[in-house]
């Protein structure tokens, strides 16, 4: 029952999820929010979500395929490195989502406590940074989970 759940509502939630990450996208990269670092982390965040949901929609073909091509009989199923690196980029980008979700909570925190310290601390080149700096160390953690799954 939960592949046949799985097989319909899963198309919608990666169809809307990719719809409002782009247009997140677009809103955000307009010239009067562009340079501020909370749209800079949020750009990053709808980036992260749309390689998760384009991730989760490559899984979704190969259970149809897998299921409706072959009607289930037919033990085919990704290779084994296939399969560790589609693993590790959707964990990848889902901890990299999360992690993005805590910068913007602790870069809001520093604003509103410290709010004549903020502007030297919360700026666009340091977000920047922290943009590129977080998927790299999610990735390097992530990687015994590749090796050994």
């Amino acid at each position: 029952i939960g592949l046949t759940l799985n097989t319909f509502y899963l198309p919608f939630i990666i169809t809307f999820g990719s719809v409002g990450n782009v247009l997140s996208l677009i809103v955000l990269s307009s010239k009067k929010t562009k340079n501020r670092p909370l749209s800079k982390y949020m750009m990053a965040l709808a980036v992260a979500d749309c390689v998760m949901l384009l991730v989760a929609g490559y899984q979704w073909v190969r259970i149809l395929v897998h299921r409706y091509l072959h009607d289930g009989s037919v033990q085919i199923g990704p290779s084994s490195i296939e399969c560790k690196f589609v693993v590790h980029i959707y964990n990848a980008a889902s901890l990299t989502g999360a992690f993005y979700i805590m910068v913007m909570t602790l870069d809001q925190f520093f604003c509103v406590k410290f709010p004549l310290r903020s502007a030297a601390i919360c700026t666009a080149s340091r977000a920047k940074k922290i943009i590129i700096i977080v998927p790299l160390a999610v990735s390097v953690y992530c990687i015994p989970q590749f090796l050994y799954a």
